[in-house]
């Protein structure tokens, strides 16, 4: 199973596209389906994760309004992930995040950047 599958296997909510020829809606409406009612997301280990597989996870993952922790621990995460990553902090609802075992070299100095001048939600964190 690629990561790909298993963010497909959550099943969670799209975003609204907008039609073609006409501007997308700035609202995000927020799922409260009982399946969309999680607290935790685990895609770990999956080795290999690609940018717009990632991104896809984090348009959705705005829709949930439970979720307090998010783990991508061994990933393969590396410095060209950075605008996905970094918008992982720009969630308020997020307060926990497990960035463990990747390949992140100046994107642990960004992470730490942005932790100290713009996110004061964040609880607990792994970056090692």
């Amino acid at each position: 199973m690629t990561f790909n599958d298993a963010v497909e296997k959550l099943d969670l909510p799209k975003p609204e596209k907008a039609e073609k020829g006409k501007p997308a809606g700035k609202k995000k409406v927020m799922s409260f389906a009982p399946h969309h009612m999680i607290s935790k997301i685990d895609l770990s280990g999956f080795k290999t994760v690609s940018r717009s597989s990632l991104k896809e996870l984090l348009e959705a993952i705005e829709l949930l309004p439970c979720l307090r922790a998010l783990s991508l621990r061994d990933n393969g995460i590396t410095d060209d992930h950075d605008k996905e990553v970094l918008s992982i902090f720009d969630n308020k609802s997020i307060v926990k995040v497990d960035l463990s075992q990747n390949l992140m070299k100046k994107l642990g100095g960004q992470i730490g950047k942005k932790l100290k001048d713009e996110c004061s939600h964040i609880t607990w964190i792994d970056l090692t």
